[in-house]
């Protein structure tokens, strides 16, 4: 299944750049993200969870950035994972690039995500998981844009994004998909 996703942070690509590749000053501002173990200068270790409904993933895996273009401000992201309730797992390669936006920068994710085992069944509705992947960066450039306003303000600590909300994510990812669906019924495009 192939994901993408923009957002915009509130920094020059020249401040976005390091920051991004940071690893461990971003992780805590991904929901349901827990940075375990830095491995080595670009491979780590560590946790997701997700809860959707009754339904709650975690899953333990590795990541690594390759392909790092400095010049060209781009990277890719290979992680891998498994379900700790032994369900199966998930893979996904992520490719994203940097441009100046305004006085901000834009950033474009593009996601290649394979899941299997069980787990995989989610991957089946995959408008619903575009949805999701939507709200979720939606809350990591909310809670980058506020831990760059601490930073500017001095004040070291992250924001509180570890939690997930299950019914508030589904709500939304459903809300946008019945709002996409009804605009294309009615033809007032998107």
């Amino acid at each position: 299944m192939d994901l993408t996703n923009t957002f915009v942070i509130p920094v020059t690509p020249d401040r976005a750049w390091p920051l991004l590749l940071d690893v461990e000053r971003i992780a805590p501002c991904l929901p349901g993200a827990t940075l375990t173990e830095v491995i080595g200068p670009h491979s780590f270790k560590g946790r997701a969870t997700i809860k959707v409904g009754p339904v709650a993933l975690a899953f333990d895996g590795t990541a690594r950035l390759v392909d790092v273009d400095d010049a060209a401000r781009t990277a890719r992201l290979e992680a891998r994972g498994n379900d700790s309730k032994g369900r199966g797992g998930a893979q996904a390669e992520a490719r994203f690039a940097l441009v100046p936006d305004g006085r901000g920068t834009r950033v474009t994710v593009q996601t290649h995500l394979v899941m299997n085992g069980a787990v995989a069944q989610y991957g089946r509705a995959s408008g619903l998981m575009q949805e999701v992947a939507n709200q979720l960066v939606t809350q990591f450039a909310a809670n980058l844009a506020a831990q760059l306003d601490q930073a500017a303000e001095a004040e070291p600590s992250a924001p509180d994004a570890n939690s997930v909300s299950g019914l508030g994510l589904i709500g939304a990812s459903l809300r946008a998909i019945i709002v996409r669906w009804f605009r294309r019924l009615t033809g007032s495009g998107s």
